[in-house]
């Protein structure tokens, strides 16, 4: 499992189909995990935000940064 320290950026929300002229300061979180992870990241996700916005994408390789394994129990 990688572990890494997630990014945080400001975004504006907006284009909504009910309020298409309205937007809001939103927060953008990057971060690298497994795709083993994927499931339990978005259940605790759903759990905080039902209505987030999540977008997964497939890396071949992540470089830069820390990387860290984390020891398996």
């Amino acid at each position: 499992m990688l572990v890494t320290t997630p990014t945080k950026a400001k975004g504006e929300r907006g284009f909504l189909k009910e309020s298409f002229d309205v937007s809001h300061p939103v927060d953008i979180v990057f971060t690298v995990f497994t795709r083993l992870e994927l499931r339990r990241l978005r259940n605790s996700l759903h759990e905080i935000d039902p209505k987030a916005f999540i977008f997964t994408s497939i890396i071949k390789e992540a470089a830069g940064g820390v990387l860290k394994r984390r020891a398996r129990h």
